[in-house]
């Protein structure tokens, strides 16, 4: 924390490092800036550049700044014991008298901070996210800057994501309107910039509190359910439908197999076999298909001579006639091996996407969420990139 703006200046998240060891550090520094814009005496005044007076209290620093007399703003924070979360409250005393509008704007903007082996990667990962109540998630652009004014209604919850990290703020009453912004980048370190403002009532009460929440942590799904508010949706699993077969099938699975405590990269392979198990009665009827249509060539090529070319619809007819004969399903071995192709590309999804696999190595492989640079070139190599990956080659 820091008595300038009374806002946290760096956030460490413990028991977890970055791709070279060091310390995970979502933001840091006085550029990021976090404070109330409060319209005083006809002009915008923003906590950000006012200093406060901290006092601490148990597991609880609270930051004042006074304004005169009995009217202050202040802002508690409580961390709790072997906890991610950071319970946030802003008292307003006595402001009534001197705030000139019926709402206030809270300003968060940050700078997060490259946490893993490839930056770009990262990046394609992050992205600002926001939930209305009663819908879905949503989150801004991945690949470029963008900025979004969000409809006014409930704004539940937004975070600032990246891959594997997230910073979180959930007010217990839900925003009434705010915007969100996002720009990519382009400073060795930094993954992305994000900014929200977010609007809140201001009732002209002698004594005004907004409670709220800091979510600062990893993006396992589990430990993001437990946040409830469908905080976990964020974790990208894919499109319709293969979201809900990772969601609902793979990632059960996932979860049984990891109490066997076997190690990650033999869970993966684990799953691999049994998805193969699984579909084996649609891969050996596609087999048994495409065989009957390989002995009915022959015939076929009969049929073809006797009719021409020149009826293409008559020769269609003799076929589907030679099909009912014999019992054989011209689709019969393009349709199973689709309906296996949702369970192998929800595999793409999941697996790039699981925080468990970050820094879990397996044989040559350090760190099963990223690549395996087996050998690297040192430059960019058209179609290659600029390494090979002894995986992939497998």
């Amino acid at each position: 924390l820091t008595n300038k703006g009374g806002k946290i200046l760096s956030v460490e998240v413990k028991d977890e490092k970055t791709y070279d060891g060091k310390p995970v550090i979502l933001f840091d520094g006085q550029q990021n800036k976090f404070g109330l814009n409060l319209n005083i005496g006809g002009r915008i005044v923003s906590t950000n550049d006012l200093y406060f007076t901290a006092t601490k209290s148990g597991n609880g620093i609270s930051m004042r700044a006074n304004y005169s007399g009995d009217k202050y703003i202040e802002y508690q924070y409580n961390l709790k014991p072997n906890s991610n979360n950071v319970d946030f409250n802003i008292n307003l005393n006595g402001l009534n008298q001197v705030i000139q509008n019926n709402t206030i704007s809270l300003n968060w903007e940050a700078t997060l901070l490259e946490q893993e082996k490839s930056g770009k990667k990262e990046q394609e990962h992050s992205a600002p996210y926001y939930k209305y109540v009663n819908e879905n998630p949503d989150h801004l652009s991945i690949a470029e800057d963008e900025k979004e004014e969000l409809k006014e209604g409930k704004i539940e919850w937004f975070s600032f994501k990246q891959h594997f990290f997230s910073a979180v703020l959930i007010p217990a009453a839900p925003f009434e309107k705010g915007d969100l912004e996002v720009k990519v980048s382009t400073q060795p370190g930094q993954v992305k910039w994000y900014g929200a403002n977010m609007e809140m009532p201001f009732n002209q009460l002698a004594s005004q509190n907004y409670a709220m929440r800091f979510y600062f942590g990893t993006n396992k799904f589990s430990t993001l359910k437990d946040q409830g508010h469908g905080i976990e949706k964020q974790v990208d699993m894919g499109y319709w439908p293969l979201k809900y077969i990772n969601r609902f099938i793979v990632l059960p699975v996932f979860n049984f197999l990891e109490g066997f405590n076997w190690g990650y990269g033999l869970i993966i392979l684990v799953l691999t076999i049994l998805l193969k198990v699984a579909m084996s009665p649609l891969t050996y009827k596609s087999y048994i298909s495409m065989a009957k249509m390989r002995i009915l060539k022959p015939e076929m090529d009969v049929i073809k001579a006797k009719v021409g070319d020149d009826n293409p619809t008559l020769l269609q007819q003799e076929y589907l006639k030679l099909y009912k004969q014999v019992g054989v399903n011209p689709l019969g071995g393009c349709l199973p091996m689709l309906l296996q192709l949702p369970f192998v590309m929800a595999f793409f999804f999941f697996f790039p996407n699981l925080f468990e696999l970050r820094g879990e190595s397996f044989l040559w492989m350090k760190d099963l969420s990223t690549y395996d640079d087996f050998i690297k070139f040192g430059v960019d190599i058209p179609i290659l990139g600029n390494h090979l990956s002894l995986m992939c080659i497998l």
